[in-house]
């Protein structure tokens, strides 16, 4: 049987710095990450392409190719500690055009970076079974970098 892993234990790092869309696992590495101490959930990471049809007379048939990349939006969920400043912090980032670097550490060691905008940050409903926190996603302006 295989051996099965769980996303359990995984951590997320972040830092605000200059976006460099060529970014490669040094300049990763080179960077210094703020842990974010209070993460519930990271959403789905990865690019999609836009397709292009291409239709061809002789050929009677759609060709399709793969166009321009889109890391698209990461959803994430965070609890609130008071203790945690990562919390406050990010809250900041929100909604501003200011580039934020991220890099999650897998709990087997696999580390994947990524940069983009922190937006729509929206405090989880008030209600009888919800603790406090807060869901934001990141809008990815460059590609995931895995190292």
């Amino acid at each position: 049987m295989a051996d099965l892993l769980s996303w359990i234990g995984g951590t997320i790092g972040y830092v605000a710095a200059v976006i460099d869309r060529d970014a490669i696992a040094t300049d990763y590495n080179a960077k210094s990450f703020t842990e974010m101490g209070t993460v519930k959930t990271i959403g789905a990471l990865g690019d999609t392409s836009a397709s292009i049809s291409v239709s061809l007379l002789k050929e009677g048939r759609v060709t399709k190719v793969n166009g321009e990349k889109d890391g698209g939006e990461v959803p994430f969920a965070v609890a609130f500690d008071a203790s945690d400043a990562t919390y406050a912090a990010i809250r900041a980032l929100a909604n501003t055009n200011t580039n934020v670097w991220f890099e999650i550490v897998d709990s087997d060691g696999d580390l994947v970076g990524f940069q983009g905008n922190v937006a729509n940050w929206q405090e989880t409903e008030r209600n009888n079974t919800t603790e406090k926190g807060a869901t934001f996603v990141v809008r990815v302006n460059t590609g995931y970098t895995y190292y």
